[in-house]
């Protein structure tokens, strides 16, 4: 497949960052379908990061903060997602997360030094994880089934 590239199996089974778009088979994870991992132009990150609020808006979601020094932490789990946006201003990516009217918990997560920002889809063209890389770690929100 031309700009592609096709993995046997991600590391640990889970999706990765890739330089490019990549074709990756996650037998143990996904059954044996495969899941895309793009890696977002920072020129497209406000019309992309649109894009996937629109898609997924409402949807439950998973917040995993990974950093140097403290490992991996779950910040939250089966939250709506409300929406993603870039400031390309400030170059800041703010994700927020709650109920929708002010109804219950909610919870807004801003990240700066942003040097990647990839979505991985499902074989059915679903977004899964929203990756964002940073200088001093990653960010992984999920979208959940």
């Amino acid at each position: 497949m031309r700009g592609h590239e096709a993995i046997e199996e991600a590391p640990n089974g889970m999706p990765f960052a890739a330089p490019k778009s990549s074709l990756v088979w996650t037998s143990a994870a996904t059954g044996g379908r495969y899941t895309m991992v793009r890696t977002i132009p920072r020129r497209e990150w406000t019309r992309a990061l649109d894009g996937f609020t629109q898609r997924n808006a409402g949807r439950r979601t998973s917040l995993e903060v990974d950093a140097p020094g403290i490992g991996t932490r779950s910040q939250e789990r089966d939250f709506q997602l409300q929406g993603v946006v870039y400031d390309p201003k400030d170059e800041r990516i703010e994700i927020m997360l709650g109920g929708f009217e002010g109804v219950g918990p909610h919870l807004t997560h801003t990240l700066g030094d942003i040097e990647a920002v990839d979505l991985v889809t499902d074989s059915t063209g679903r977004d899964t994880t929203l990756r964002i890389a940073q200088r001093s770690g990653q960010t992984l929100l999920r979208i959940e089934p």
